[in-house]
This record gives C-alpha cells, sequence and structure tokens, in this order.
C-alpha cells in the first residue's frame, strides 16, 4: 500500500541502487580513463569560475539543441539526433562526477585509513558521499546539481571538446 512499510523499503532500495551505481560508475572512470579524471580535475581546480560556468553554459547549449532537435527533425532521423545528443551529454556528466569525486577523495585522503587512501578506493568512497549528499532534505538536490553542472564543465573543458571551447573563447576576447 501507499506510504506503507512497503513503499519505504522501495524508497530505501532505489537510494542504495543509485548510490551504488554512481560508486560502480565512478570506479569504472577511473580505472578506463584515470588521465582524463586527473586532467579535469587540475583544470578544475585552476580555474573553477570557468569549468563552472562552462558546464552551466553547455546544459544550456544543450538543452536548446535539444529542442531544436525535437521541432525541427522528424521520424528516424530526429530520434537517432536525440539519442546522440543525450549519449553525448550522459558521457560528460558521467566523466564530470567521477572527477568531482576524484577530487572529494584526493581532499579526504588525509583523513581516511591508510588502505583507503589510494585513487580508486578514495574516489569510490567519495562519490557514494556526494550521491548521498543527494538525499538531504532541501539541501541535497541542488547539491547533487551543482556538482553535476561542475562536473560537466571540467569534462567538456578538458576531454569533450576542449579545441572548441579554446576557439570559442579565442574569437569572444579578441572582439
Amino acid at each position: 500500500p501507499a506510504g506503507g512499510r512497503g513503499s519505504a523499503a522501495a524508497r530505501w532500495g532505489l537510494a542504495l541502487l543509485r548510490v551504488g551505481g554512481w560508486m560502480l560508475l565512478a570506479t569504472l572512470v577511473v580505472l578506463v580513463a584515470p588521465r582524463p579524471v586527473r586532467h579535469a580535475a587540475g583544470e578544475l581546480v585552476r580555474l573553477p569560475w570557468r569549468v563552472s560556468l562552462v558546464g552551466v553554459g553547455a546544459l544550456l547549449v544543450w538543452l536548446v539543441a535539444m529542442a531544436a532537435v525535437m521541432l525541427l527533425a522528424g521520424g528516424p532521423l530526429g530520434v537517432v539526433l536525440v539519442l546522440c545528443g543525450v549519449g553525448v551529454f550522459l558521457v560528460a556528466k558521467v566523466l564530470g562526477v567521477a572527477v568531482m569525486a576524484w577530487l572529494g577523495g584526493r581532499w579526504a585522503a588525509g583523513a581516511l585509513p591508510a588502505s583507503l587512501r589510494g585513487e580508486i578506493p578514495r574516489t569510490t568512497l567519495a562519490m557514494g558521499f556526494l550521491a548521498l549528499l543527494g538525499f538531504v532534505p532541501a539541501l541535497g538536490a541542488p547539491l547533487w546539481v551543482g556538482a553535476n553542472l561542475v562536473g560537466i564543465g571540467a569534462a567538456i573543458t578538458t576531454v569533450v571538446a576542449p579545441d572548441a571551447l579554446r576557439v570559442l573563447f579565442v574569437r569572444a576576447v579578441s572582439r
């Protein structure tokens, strides 16, 4: 029944599944692509406001592009374009969230037991903590969205489209 014990257990189960899924994804990203994660984290530390603005801008551009595709491209082509757009967004999001977890793990490494200070365990723990923060009432959702946007900015700035961003930035500054 709604509001009964079963629904509370289901909510807890889904929450734990979400946390565990993000922990697994962050771990896999750091295992498969440690160099891009480190590079993106370095860029975020070096230029936090620029990277954050790129993340917000990228989300806005992506939303406009997806709306335009849905309005203008019908049929199978539209479906393919939307799926490709969602795929690119998800790659940037997963990489970005892994970057945020990697940075959080690096920051917390000194407080962890020696056996958990390695790159993989500390990133996994930090990802779990970040995902759990997303469940804090009134504060969790904005924190999660903020971490996602900053992470997406780091991913796009350094991995997904660094050359395109450099060209746009140079053109904007040179005017």
